[in-house]
């Protein structure tokens, strides 16, 4: 949700000519006009990410013209690539594949085979559901989502 508070002390807003874009799309937004604080609420029909970067502007007409306010809020994510992570057994010790490459693009890695069963995870940042494993020749191609 994103609260906006105007402090309305100096000049006389007109409460109609409020605007307010996030991410540089106008929405709409619930106005509690209690002079001289007027408070702005918009609750998005899909959350906002917490972890991306998002802009919003508040533009308004008093008797000094148009009045825009623009701020910057919330935090890009930290991204790092994911990791495949691989045991011998299913309730053993996954560690690190270091012989896996990650394709970003697809959203893949490719690992050797080896031994006659393994198991394996994506550690990522964010949860990610393996999609797809397939054999090319001594490799595996795991695809992820």
């Amino acid at each position: 949700t994103v609260v906006v508070r105007l402090v309305n002390l100096e000049t006389s807003l007109q409460p109609d000519s409020i605007h307010l874009e996030v991410d540089g799309k106008a929405v709409t937004f619930d106005l509690l006009d209690g002079a001289p604080i007027f408070v702005l609420t918009h609750t998005p029909a899909v959350p906002l990410a917490t972890t991306a970067a998002h802009t919003a502007q508040v533009t308004f007409t008093d008797e000094d013209g148009v009045q825009t306010f623009a701020w910057s809020f919330g935090a890009a994510a930290v991204t790092q690539p994911a990791t495949l992570v691989g045991s011998s057994t299913l309730d053993g010790l996954f560690q690190i594949d270091t012989s896996a490459v990650l394709n970003v693009s697809t959203k893949t890695f490719t690992v050797p085979i080896t031994g006659a069963q393994r198991f394996f995870r994506v550690n990522d940042a964010s949860a990610r559901t393996i999609t797809q494993v397939g054999s090319t020749g001594a490799s595996l191609t795991i695809a992820f989502e």
